[in-house]
């Protein structure tokens, strides 16, 4: 009953010795931010966010023209005469041929029924022809609504405003999340004692598109827009926003003295 004992505790021991013998190394390995080669210095990591505001530049409008009528020929014909009419519009405005776009073009029966829903026969046409377009300068885009409307459109199905090249302010929204995650990590640094003496790593978390403002039109839909000549759309762009997050590691020591 007793030999087993001393044969256990021996083993025990063997074990324990063979655990401490190995070398021990306190490394970061698998710490999220610190780069692989740095990870026995002493560090910060912090996240930092930097936001430009911005004003748009660049406008997507689209237009439509529909027509009705009896014979299907006179219903595109009177859509096709409007929509060259709108073509002019644009090209009058000094917009160029490859920010017009044929967006949708579509004819419907219009059918007609009686009171118990049964099929009479055919009413009439229905011709849809909307174009989208691009424009650049966004200080005639309530002009260009006015003149379109008065060329023969008669559905304005959106607005959107956007800017057309962000790489600027992505720059600048970059520098300002680089300096507002220092600002925290001297923060940091300065409560627990120690001092920022450097960058070992950045990473860039996040960098998205600014979203497109959409512009509500449906005062500008049709229905005798274009006989009631109203006075110009006032359109306003606003404001949009550019966001990028990075990651930063800072490199601390103790300070001397």
């Amino acid at each position: 009953m007793f030999t087993t004992r001393p044969r256990l505790i021996r083993m025990t021991l063997l074990t324990l010795l063979a655990i401490l013998a190995l070398p021990l190394v306190a490394t970061a390995q698998g710490t999220p931010g610190v780069p692989e080669g740095t990870e026995n210095r002493r560090s910060i990591i912090v996240e930092g966010v930097g936001t430009v505001d911005i004003t748009p530049d660049t406008a997507d409008v689209s237009f439509g023209v529909i027509t009705q009528n009896e014979s299907l020929e006179e219903a595109q014909d009177e859509n096709s005469t409007r929509t060259q009419a709108l073509m002019d519009v644009f090209t009058e405005a000094g917009i160029a041929e490859e920010d017009i776009q044929t967006a949708h073009y579509s004819v419907r029966v219009i059918n007609e029924y009686d009171r118990d829903g049964n099929l009479v026969g055919v009413q009439g046409f229905e011709v849809w022809n909307s174009v989208t377009v691009t424009i650049r300068d966004i200080s005639i885009v309530g002009a260009i609504l006015d003149e379109a409307i008065g060329a023969g459109a008669n559905e304005v199905s959106s607005i959107s405003f956007y800017v057309d090249n962000t790489d600027a302010a992505a720059s600048q929204a970059r520098r300002a999340a680089i300096e507002n995650a220092r600002a925290k990590a001297d923060e940091m640094a300065e409560a627990g004692g120690v001092i920022v003496t450097g960058v070992i790593s950045i990473e860039e978390l996040s960098s998205p598109e600014p979203s497109p403002i959409m512009f509500d039109t449906s005062e500008a839909d049709a229905g005798g827009a274009a006989e009631s000549a109203p006075r110009q759309v006032p359109v306003s762009p606003g404001q949009t926003s550019i966001s990028v997050t990075v990651r930063v590691v800072f490199e601390i020591e103790q300070p001397q003295g």
